[in-house]
C-alpha cells in the first residue's frame, strides 16, 4: 500500500475549467506513514458514520499497537499537508482482508470490498445517493505494490478523487480510473469498497 515518490501528474484528461466541485462528503486524509494508504482511506470512508476517526485508532486496532506515540515522518515528498504523530513501527500494510473488515467495523454494516471494479452506472449512483457515499478503490501499481485512493464525487463523467499520498485535486474519466495507480497511469484498478452505508 506504498507509494513513495510523487507521480506522474500528466494526463490529458481533466474537468472543464468552469466546473465547480461541491463540498466532499469528508475532510481529505494526507496518509501519516508510508504504507497508510488504507487507513487514511477507511477513516474517509468512514467519515458520515465516524466524523472523529483517525488513522491511528484504525491502525491501532487493526495492528494492536501504539501507534499515534511520534517517530513518523514525511511519507510522500511533494505531498504538502501537516501530519500528525505516527510511529514508524506501525508503519504496515493492510491486506484486502483486512482492508474489507475495517470498513464494515468503521463505514458501517453494508460495507463492502470486493476484488473487482463497478462498471460506471454502479459507481456514479454512489456518488449520487444522500449522502453521498464515497468509495474506496483498490489499484495495483506494480507486482508488489498496492495502493488505496477515495473517489468522492463525478461531475459529467469526470470523477474527483482523493489520493492520500498525492493529495485531493485529481480529475479522471471512468476510463483512466481502470489504470490508475502512481497518479492517473501505470496501475490497475482492482478491488472496489462499494456501498458504504448502514443497511439499519
Amino acid at each position: 500500500m506504498s507509494i513513495t515518490s510523487p507521480p506522474d501528474q500528466t494526463h490529458p484528461i481533466g474537468p472543464p475549467e468552469d466546473v465547480v466541485w461541491p463540498a466532499a462528503p469528508m475532510p481529505f486524509q494526507a496518509q501519516l506513514l508510508t504504507e497508510w494508504c488504507w487507513a487514511a482511506s477507511v477513516v474517509m470512508a468512514a467519515h458520515n458514520k465516524h466524523p472523529s476517526l483517525t488513522q491511528c485508532e484504525v491502525a491501532h486496532g487493526l495492528l494492536e499497537a501504539p501507534c499515534c506515540d511520534g517517530g513518523g515522518a514525511d511519507p510522500c515528498p511533494g505531498m504538502k499537508q501537516v501530519r500528525g504523530p505516527a510511529n514508524v513501527k506501525c508503519n504496515l500494510p493492510a491486506n484486502n482482508e483486512e482492508i474489507q473488515s475495517l470498513l464494515k467495523k468503521h463505514a458501517g454494516n453494508a460495507s463492502d470490498y470486493k476484488q473487482s471494479i463497478v462498471d460506471e452506472a454502479a459507481l456514479k449512483a454512489e456518488l449520487a445517493a444522500t449522502p453521498r457515499r464515497p468509495v474506496v478503490m483498490g489499484c495495483r501499481v506494480n507486482q508488489a505494490t498496492r495502493h488505496a485512493v477515495v473517489v468522492v464525487d463525478q461531475h459529467n463523467g469526470i470523477y474527483r478523487v482523493y489520493d492520500p499520498c498525492i493529495g485531493d485535486g485529481i480529475d479522471a474519466t471512468y476510463e483512466a480510473l481502470k489504470t490508475y495507480g502512481k497518479g492517473l497511469s501505470g496501475g490497475k484498478w482492482t478491488h472496489t469498497g462499494a456501498s458504504i452505508r448502514d443497511k439499519s
